[in-house]
């Protein structure tokens, strides 16, 4: 079993960033309520999807953010009810910490959600002890997933 320190799963996140403690260890967190596009972030990646959440915004895109932890077994719960409320579901994880995103992928299958025309995409972003210049290319990593899954003759 391994356990990573917090400082190091979301690094360059701030504690008000990151929201209240949820009710159980294992479960994902909402960060921000929005409509039609959903982010779940990973660790490090967490503090980038939230910058890339405002950059949104500035385009009238309004997000929903999901914490989705670390632990294991993930919360398909939280992750299904966030992905049939939302026709974009993109999944953010750092290089450090990977899997996420093809047990997702693979639980979104196997309940149809995709067969719904749910838009999907996975984005890896660098993980910890990247600076500023790598959360900068994190973020526009995000927002160019977005924006594609949006618009899929968009330039990349």
């Amino acid at each position: 079993m391994l356990f990573r320190s917090p400082q190091l799963i979301y690094a360059g996140a701030t504690g008000s960033d990151l929201g209240p403690p949820a009710q159980g260890s294992l479960s994902c967190r909402i960060l921000r309520a929005g409509q039609n596009v959903a982010i779940i972030a990973f660790g490090a990646a967490v503090s980038a999807t939230l910058a890339a959440a405002d950059a949104l915004a500035d385009l009238h895109i309004t997000p929903t953010v999901i914490d989705g932890r670390v632990a294991r077994p993930l919360d398909f719960d939280t992750i299904m009810q966030v992905a049939s409320d939302h026709e974009i579901f993109v999944v953010v994880e750092p290089d450090t910490l990977r899997g996420m995103a093809a047990e997702i992928l693979l639980h979104l299958a196997q309940a149809g959600q995709l067969d719904a025309g749910l838009g999907l995409r996975h984005v890896v972003v660098p993980g910890t002890g990247v600076g500023e210049t790598g959360n900068s290319a994190a973020v526009r990593q995000v927002v160019g997933a977005v924006l594609r899954t949006m618009d899929p003759d968009r330039e990349r």
